[in-house]
């Protein structure tokens, strides 16, 4: 399916939908992380493990579900995942115990990983080339559009009850009967089991595909380990933001992020997809080395934009070049692949975060981040590669 007018794709329209709903376990609870701590009575040092148990089965099961989208088809999976998705985050509302709430993440966290997988590998199921690199900065720009409205949602919410943003997981249902409507390729069975999985691995383990899926896991352990976890917590500490202007600053580098992505097609005409994903990560340290240097609340949109900038490079730019690197039959089980290192980066962020943050303090943190992503600069010069259209 090889459609030119995204603006009029329903198909498209409806990824959209999942993009939306993919990032409310994250996006959502980010600022009303201050509340939860103090209502739960939680060390802020573990105040990771929110985020932990949510992207830890993204590791191991991703992949299986990738398999399951490759061997059984990809609408029968999606919208099994969004009503799954919906249901287990309502169930967090109905509890206080804090064991069955990191439970309850945890499961959460098995619909979220099939969702954020889906968006990218129907797109690349869709289109081809520039057309694909435009859909794909469109849908992170929704992402990232949604990640504007979620904080600021969650944060006023969070002011009503630390529980009351799960409440927004129910949209996922909604998502779900609409998506029965989706009229999407579907990929043809016409390998057996040992040469699908012998085709995925070969696909997977070319140096390019390293070079990406490394890249994937240390953006988003910056962004989970100390731009969404520890920067609420300074704003919180050194400013006394409440949750919503936390929701607020949050949303400013999603605002950003969108911008950027939505021009996605645009910045290919000066740099390859490689080279945008190599000059993300010196923006990305940038924007953490200026966090523990300004010097009030409203200043902290500077290195908000900032990191918003960088993402909207980079994100969009990476799924691309993910969902070429395998044809249609073993494009999920790849792009799947992508996503346990996602959340190899976002469990590993919170728990890496809170250890500097234990031993030498807030600021540490961020510097910390800006070496990794300096340090991800280098590596990816040599071994992050050019799409094969």
């Amino acid at each position: 399916m090889e459609k030119q007018n995204l603006a009029w794709d329903k198909n498209l329209a409806i990824i959209f939908g999942v993009t939306f709903v993919s990032i409310i376990g994250t996006a959502a609870i980010s600022p009303a992380l201050p509340k939860i701590v103090a209502s739960l009575g939680l060390p802020k040092e573990t105040v990771g493990l929110l985020f932990t148990y949510y992207t830890l089965p993204a590791i191991f099961l991703a992949p299986l579900i990738g398999i399951l989208a490759d061997r059984l088809g990809r609408k029968l999976v999606l919208v099994v995942a969004l009503i799954y998705y919906g249901l287990v985050g309502w169930a967090i509302t109905l509890t206080s115990n804090l064991a069955l709430i990191l439970a309850l993440r945890f499961l959460h966290g098995i619909g979220g990983a099939a969702l954020i997988t889906f968006s990218a590998v129907l797109i690349g199921d869709m289109f081809r080339g520039d057309v694909r690199l435009k859909a794909m900065g469109a849908n992170v720009g929704i992402l990232n559009v949604s990640g504007a409205i979620l904080p600021v949602v969650g944060g006023a919410l969070a002011l009503l009850g630390w529980y009351y943003p799960f409440y927004l997981s129910l949209l996922s249902i909604a998502v779900g009967v609409v998506a029965l409507r989706l009229e999407i390729p579907e990929p043809e069975r016409r390998a057996g089991v040992i040469e699908y999985f012998r085709n995925a691995l070969r696909a997977s383990w070319r140096v390019g595909a390293i070079g990406a899926f490394t890249a994937s896991a240390i953006s988003f352990l910056v962004l989970y380990g100390a731009f969404l976890t520890y920067y609420t917590l300074f704003l919180s500490s050194f400013f006394h933001a409440t949750s919503f202007n936390i929701g607020i600053i949050i949303s400013t580098q999603a605002v950003a992020s969108a911008i950027v992505s939505f021009l996605a097609g645009r910045l290919r005409r000066y740099a390859s997809e490689a080279r945008l994903v190599q000059v993300s990560f010196v923006i990305f340290a940038a924007s953490q080395a200026l966090i523990p240097l300004t010097p009030s609340l409203w200043f902290s949109l500077i290195p908000a934009a900032i990191f918003g900038i960088a993402l909207g490079i980079f994100y969009p730019s990476l799924l691309t070049i993910v969902t070429s690197l395998a044809p249609i039959e073993e494009r999920a089980s790849v792009t799947a692949l992508n996503t346990s290192m996602i959340a190899i980066g976002q469990t590993a962020g919170p728990l890496i975060a809170g250890f500097i943050f234990a031993r030498s303090g807030i600021t540490a943190v961020f510097f910390a981040a800006a070496a990794i992503s300096i340090a991800e600069f280098v590596f990816s010069l040599f071994t992050v590669r050019p799409p094969r259209h």
